[in-house]
């Protein structure tokens, strides 16, 4: 009987053992996991950075696109844009679509002598 308990002693010692270094491991994986998701964090970061920097940057390419740099008004770019979303609003509304062209600025005129 004595042999017996000796063995189960010995099998618990090395339950024991095993579970002191299963610990070490699931210890060691957590701490490499938290310094990859610290790793990840960053780069997410990062990235939704850059994603905003460039949003904010075609924001103001399509401004500059769709003015004139000099006056600031709406350029022909922007009438050619807006012209098909209003006729298209007209025609869902059933109203009437006018439209009225000044050259205000007679740049051709000028530019021609």
């Amino acid at each position: 009987m004595r042999s017996f308990g000796d063995r189960l002693q010995n099998h618990a010692e090395n339950l024991d053992r095993l579970n002191a270094q299963l610990d070490r491991r699931v210890a060691e994986r957590d701490a490499r996991l938290e310094i990859v998701r610290a790793a990840l964090d960053q780069e997410i970061k990062k990235r939704l950075w850059a994603e905003q920097e460039l949003t904010q940057s075609n924001r103001r390419l399509k401004d500059q696109v769709m003015h004139d740099g000099l006056t600031g008004l709406y350029n022909r770019r922007y009438l050619e844009e807006s012209l098909g979303r209003e006729e298209s609003r007209a025609r869902r509304s059933g109203r009437a679509l006018g439209i009225m062209m000044i050259d205000i600025d007679g740049f051709k005129r000028s530019t021609i002598h």
